[in-house]
């Protein structure tokens, strides 16, 4: 709904969204506590660019640019350098 349908009108714009689960999931349910961590991990030094966060992947080999900061990759990434892991 648009702020002016309120009174007072707030501030902010709010939107509806529809979620649709993927057919396959991402990851396995073994990998679901890894991936947690591993994303935790990343994103608790959000400001490192990859090759600092995950030092020990060869990232040009796997396609990704290694200057890039982990809140630019979408979670198919995540999960492949999680894979990419040598203790996976």
């Amino acid at each position: 709904m648009a702020p002016g349908a309120f009174r007072p009108a707030p501030k902010v714009r709010s939107a509806l969204i529809r979620l649709t689960p993927l057919r396959e999931p991402l990851v396995r349910p073994e990998e679901v506590a890894a991936l947690r961590v591993f994303v935790a991990a990343c994103f608790s030094r959000r400001r490192k660019q990859l090759k600092n966060v995950v030092p020990g992947v060869d990232l040009k080999a796997l396609g990704f640019d290694p200057t890039i900061r982990p809140e630019r990759l979408s979670p198919e990434a995540f999960v492949r350098l999680l894979r990419a892991q040598p203790s996976c």
